[in-house]
């Protein structure tokens, strides 16, 4: 059995946030740690093929996530932080 799902692309602020910085934040990363960020698609367990992921990128076998808050739009990481911020949904 296949199940096709043609979904229209979610939009907000927050996600539009995300994705106009996630370039940047991989940047930054890369400069910050000095390391190379390889692109990943989506990655499938091999013995689940129905189980996947679709990660932002792989830094020495470790799989990324990177996030931009749209709270932190105009404040410093640091700041984010200290405020007390934990990734609870849309503003």
């Amino acid at each position: 059995m296949f199940i096709i799902c043609v979904c229209t692309p979610f939009s907000s602020k927050a996600t539009d946030y995300g994705r106009r910085n996630e370039k940047t934040a991989r940047q930054q990363y890369e400069q910050l740690l000095g390391v190379k960020v390889q692109p990943t698609g989506l990655t499938l367990l091999p013995n689940h093929h129905y189980i996947g992921t679709s990660a932002d990128g792989i830094v020495n076998s470790t799989v990324i996530e990177i996030k931009c808050p749209f709270r932190a739009e105009n404040i410093t990481v640091d700041q984010l932080v200290e405020s007390g911020y934990e990734d609870s949904g849309p503003p």
